[in-house]
């Protein structure tokens, strides 16, 4: 399901047909909420309904805080959707440091980033960009200012200060562009998504986009956001909808529960701090690619299988999971 398409009769005769066929749930990313693009929100809910009602089975999944990207020069995947912007994509580090230099090829970017035709919106509006990191002590300075402020500063155009702080940067530069429903009105329509019955709390793509949306920390987001600062859900209700529910959902009878028998996973955290601290990239995978991450706030230790993995935000050097096999460790949740 494309997020910024409206869903229609064939979308629904899809997903009805996928979960009739099969005898089982469908779920599907993911429920972006903007006030601004509410029609499209109240579709892909009646989508929902309507497959529903003809037997089906199916989740939207939407994240549990207003939606913020991150881009950077390195992975482009955005960029690639620019008209002409795939061969400059593909050059190595400094064979693009070059092109970023040179004045024929930063306009011919430029040029291309205003085609009227391209399928994303990014680049628009460039000036109310906010630079999120930079590699050097130099331009530590500028972090925290939006693109037009530094261009204002240095009296050039928000494009040019874009490409000169990525090569001052060697390419270590992340900045981002307006976040996504952060409005009031936008909070209201999320709250009444989230309390729709064929929607869950969350939202994956198998980690394609690791460095590019804050909507991997669901958890610390929903419990701070949520729940503590909107009051849109009780603690409890919010940690079932993290847990027991999601479990339910996926048929694991042995978790998202406290129970006699069931595995002893365990998150003590304080409800007054639980959050999502600032979120930063970092170089930690392998062949030192970049990531977004933010850390925990507030939750003071992990217990998995009984075995305590992490106490104040840090590992123990305990492994306490182990892999979990369909049919073995999960039951068929049908459709009845």
């Amino acid at each position: 399901m494309v997020p910024g398409v409206t869903c229609g009769e064939r979308e629904t005769d899809i997903v009805a047909a996928l979960s009739l066929a099969s005898g089982r749930m469908v779920n599907w990313n993911a429920i972006f909420v903007d006030v601004n693009r509410q029609q499209i929100v109240d579709d892909q809910l009646a989508m929902n309904r309507e497959v529903t009602a003809r037997g089906g089975k199916v989740w939207g999944l939407c994240p549990a805080a207003p939606v913020k990207g991150y881009l950077n020069f390195r992975s482009g995947f955005t960029f690639a959707m620019l008209d002409g912007w795939k061969p400059f994509l593909l050059l190595d580090d400094e064979e693009k440091i070059a092109a970023m230099r040179d004045p024929a090829t930063r306009a011919r970017l430029k040029a291309g980033a205003e085609h009227p035709d391209n399928p994303v919106q990014i680049m628009q509006g460039l000036e109310n960009y906010l630079i999120e990191g930079v590699g050097s002590a130099g331009n530590a300075r500028l972090v925290g200012q939006t693109i037009g402020h530094v261009a204002a500063a240095r009296g050039t155009t928000a494009f040019d200060t874009l490409f000169d702080i990525g090569v001052e940067e060697n390419l270590d530069f992340v900045f981002s562009g307006p976040v996504m429903g952060a409005d009031q009105d936008s909070w209201a329509l999320r709250e009444a998504v989230w309390n729709d019955p064929h929607v869950l709390i969350g939202a994956s793509d198998a980690g394609a986009h690791l460095d590019m949306f804050n909507t991997f920390a669901l958890t610390t987001q929903l419990l701070g956001q949520g729940v503590r600062e909107r009051g849109i859900y009780t603690l409890e209700q919010g940690v079932r909808r993290l847990t027991g529910e999601i479990a339910e959902v996926f048929g694991f009878s042995d978790r998202g529960v406290i129970a006699v028998g069931a595995a002893a996973d365990l998150v003590v955290f304080d409800p007054g701090t639980v959050d999502c601290g600032p979120i930063e990239m970092r170089g930690d995978l392998p062949g030192g690619e970049m990531r977004l991450y933010g850390d925990a706030v507030g939750i003071h230790n992990v217990i998995v299988n009984g075995v305590p993995v992490a106490h104040n935000n840090s590992p123990t050097g305990r492994i306490g999971g182990r892999m979990l096999r369909s049919g073995v460790d999960s039951y068929t949740v049908g459709l009845g």
